[in-house]
């Protein structure tokens, strides 16, 4: 006789089972479709990538939420000539990535990419640019109905990026900050003034700051003018800033009473001197809290090329004109420079920030430079690690009186090298010191309020934990969009499978 098997699930359990798998299914897609539209209405996105290649510097994004007009990128790619340097691929594509980013996160940005394979944008380009050429970047601010204001650049070695020509590894990225300047230039209404101080011998455009007022107009828009201020009443009223770079002839006070009346107004005033000078200039200096010694500051460790003239700057006080300085990855040379730091006691109102200083093997040397190896005498300043010779200043002096609007302070900087400002001092071995000329804006920024614009830090390419080529990529795209539901599926069948034994 045959024993009758019984079902241990029966009829009802096996519905129950189908309707909790049922219920489990439309459960997992509520969830799935709750979170993607969660995820939309409250978007948040998160740069996990190495080289931090999604993230911007926020005076970036600040700068494109508040773009007053619409802004169109034309990037026109590398051409034959650009063959040569194998970093020219990788710069491109994160430009592109870069100008993706711009235009996700501002309404008013466009860019397009000029190529053989989009004709209809270099026709587009060309209604505003004559003859473009090719590894470059044209930017078109529409500032009125009709009306364009337009800006060009060559994505060019040392300033868009450092790296090595011939294995194509990268070392900074700069596109950001080149980037930004493009986007200021063509969509600020005014042109940044600085007037440059002439008639005491001093540098001037024509002769020694021309690669400095070059960097500072391709670079933020400033225009260097000069002023005579032997002929001048005032200083003028456009002028956001004064530079007075190694005069050599002393000011008579009526030109010292015209810069005074020029910051009691909150203006701002950037002074560069040089050792043992015949224009003597503490005695309006002390009046806002600094002194200029006369001597020049040598250094046997932290040098230039072994001139210990040529001082490696690699210490910075702790002030805004100073942020990102942490960042540098390359040389910040101070030549010929003089210690110049703040009275004991600094006049009421008038805050002195020293900015620059020395290595800890430097000394100041007040004799004549006549021995190839000169060595510090016992009465001359020494400096340590923990009392660093100061090689400049930043100065903020509460105002009296009535101001420029905008302005609640007078701003100095005062550095003991002019030298640093010099065309020579911003080329080292061939290649263009952007680090010094970089840090020399950031002191004009800091002097026109314009500390926003401070600090946008390089990128610099890390070392990549996969490098996957894109038929790899391509596996694992479908591995992800098939081979995982399949495996559910699988295994889902098999337990349904032992349960049912």
């Amino acid at each position: 006789m045959t024993e009758t098997q019984t079902d241990p699930w029966g009829t009802r359990g096996r519905a129950a089972l189908w309707v909790q798998a049922l219920a489990a299914a439309a459960l997992l897609a509520f969830v799935l479709i709750g979170l993607n539209l969660l995820a939309r209405r409250f978007y948040v996105r998160k740069d996990l990538t190495t080289e931090r290649t999604f993230e911007l510097d926020d005076a970036t994004v600040q700068r494109l939420r508040a773009l007053p007009c619409d802004v169109t990128i034309y990037l026109v790619v590398p051409g034959p000539e650009a063959a040569g340097d194998r970093c020219v691929v990788s710069v491109w594509q994160k430009l592109q990535i870069l100008c993706d980013e711009f235009q996700r996160r501002s309404p008013r940005v466009k860019h397009v990419l000029v190529s053989e394979a989009n004709p209809t944008g270099l026709e587009d380009l060309r209604r505003h640019f004559e003859a473009p050429v090719t590894n470059s970047i044209y930017f078109v601010g529409e500032t009125a109905p009709g009306r364009f204001a337009k800006k060009a650049m060559t994505v060019a070695p040392g300033s868009f990026y450092d790296g090595d020509p011939t294995t194509g590894k990268l070392d900074n990225f700069f596109g950001e900050r080149w980037m930004l300047a493009g986007l200021v230039a063509v969509t600020t209404d005014r042109r940044q003034v600085v007037y440059s101080v002439i008639g005491h011998e001093e540098a001037t455009i024509s002769s020694g700051l021309a690669m400095l007022a070059r960097f500072l107009d391709e670079r933020e828009g400033i225009e260097l003018r000069p002023l005579p201020l032997k002929e001048a009443a005032d200083v003028p009223a456009d002028a956001d800033a004064v530079l007075l770079a190694a005069p050599q002839v002393p000011l008579d006070a009526r030109e010292i009473d015209v810069l005074k009346a020029y910051l009691a107004r909150g203006g701002s005033l950037f002074i560069a001197t040089v050792p043992d000078s015949r224009a003597d200039l503490n005695p309006f200096l002390k009046e806002y809290g600094v002194e200029v010694r006369r001597g020049v500051v040598l250094d046997p460790a932290e040098n230039y090329r072994g001139d210990r003239r040529w001082l490696r700057i690699q210490r910075f006080g702790e002030h805004e004109v100073n942020r990102g300085m942490q960042n540098v990855n390359m040389s910040f040379i101070l030549p010929f420079a003089s210690v110049v730091g703040p009275l004991a006691k600094p006049p009421a109102g008038c805050t002195v920030t020293p900015i620059l200083f020395a290595g800890p093997n430097a000394w100041e040397e007040t004799g004549p430079l006549t021995q190839a190896w000169p060595k510090p005498d016992a009465n001359e300043l020494r400096s340590t690690l923990s009392d660093p010779l100061p090689l400049g200043v930043a100065v903020s002096a509460a105002l009296r009186g009535p101001a420029r609007e905008g302005r609640r302070d007078a701003r100095l900087v005062v550095w003991g090298s002019a030298a640093a400002l010099f065309d020579y001092n911003f080329v080292l071995l061939g290649r263009t010191n952007f680090t010094n000329l970089e840090y020399i804006l950031n002191q004009f920024r800091w002097l026109m309020g314009r500390e926003e614009l401070i600090a946008i830090p390089p990128k610099r390419p890390g070392q990549r934990p996969m490098d996957l080529s894109p038929s790899a990529l391509d596996k694992i795209k479908w591995v992800t969009i098939l081979g995982f539901p399949v495996l559910g599926v699988i295994v889902g069948a098999l337990a349904w499978f032992v349960r049912r034994k």
